[in-house]
């Protein structure tokens, strides 16, 4: 029923937090120019991922959107998704409506500080009748990645981009895989219905 899509960073290096704290207080830069990137698109009642893209930052999420609904949406109904404003685009807003029937709540914040509404029919929607209710669960999204990189780490040991996304893809996998463990050991024997219905 409700979906939250984002996107975080990954550590691509071996040296532990306190090895680069020290090297700040010294003076000397650090300057991470290039990164392991992930986006997911997340169920937000059992924090299952619905649909991963993985690539290398620093990259804007606007053009993210419309390959994660298309991921997912062949073995998954999505009724509503939350965004922050890096999705923020009339195109993004027109793609999940009009060809996947989703309902898109994204905050209209690209573009200039201005008071005129924005031009596009969804944009302009979001600035007359902003859903902030719902919107308050697009933060299932951050404790995704946070069950993610705590419960598997935050560093990815792979060197070659492909090889960075295809541990960063085994991550999700790990993490899917649990959260079906976890909804066996609560349900018991009528957890089956609940486990054929996910993605």
């Amino acid at each position: 029923k409700l979906a939250a899509a984002d996107s975080t960073g990954m550590e691509a290096q071996h040296c532990s937090r306190y090895f680069t704290k020290r090297r700040k207080k010294s003076g000397e830069p650090v300057i991470y120019k290039r990164f392991p990137k992930l986006t997911a698109l997340i169920d937000t009642q059992s924090h299952m991922v619905l649909s991963m893209l993985t690539e290398q930052g620093p990259k804007v999420d606007i053009q993210s959107l419309c390959p994660l609904l298309d991921a997912c949406v062949s073995s998954v109904r999505i009724l509503h998704l939350l965004a922050d404003a890096g999705y923020d685009s009339e195109e993004n807003h027109r793609y999940a409506r009009e060809e996947h029937g989703v309902i898109t709540t994204i905050p209209p914040r690209a573009g200039r500080p201005t008071d005129k509404p924005p031009k596009g029919r969804y944009r302009r929607l979001m600035t007359q009748g902003f859903e902030r209710r719902p919107y308050g669960q697009r933060w299932q999204v951050e404790i995704v990645f946070s069950m993610i990189k705590r419960n598997q780490g935050a560093v990815v040991a792979a060197y070659s981009y492909h090889a960075r996304n295809r541990e960063m893809r085994l991550a999700v996998l790990t993490h899917n895989i649990a959260i079906l463990r976890a909804i066996r050991l609560f349900y018991g024997a009528t957890a089956g219905p609940l486990i054929a219905a996910c993605p």
